[in-house]
């Protein structure tokens, strides 16, 4: 080989190395930030796993206080109407 195809070589040596070294900085980043966005979704769903526990613990509580409270309705009227004759004032009608 000649001095200029060597000179030649040894550009084209640092050019790729260089290319190489910063292909591998962004493979290094996209990697961390992929890590990153992967906790985050883990992180999301067990929060949306908690959020639908809790609201289905509040719906099966009300509907136990509906059920019981159209047992007590049945079971008991005239002493509801009783109880509302004597705690609410009714609004005088036009």
């Amino acid at each position: 080989m000649t001095e200029r195809q060597e000179q030649r070589v040894g550009y084209l040596q640092y050019l790729n190395t260089f290319l190489l070294s910063i292909i591998s900085i962004f493979s290094v980043m996209a990697w961390s930030s992929l890590n990153e966005v992967k906790t985050k979704q883990v992180e999301v769903g067990e929060k949306l796993i908690k959020m639908q526990t809790i609201q289905d613990q509040d719906l099966s509580q009300m509907k136990d206080i509906s059920s019981r409270m159209y047992i007590m309705e049945m079971s008991t009227p005239d002493v509801l109407k009783v109880w509302v004759e004597k705690n609410y004032v009714r609004k005088p009608q036009r």
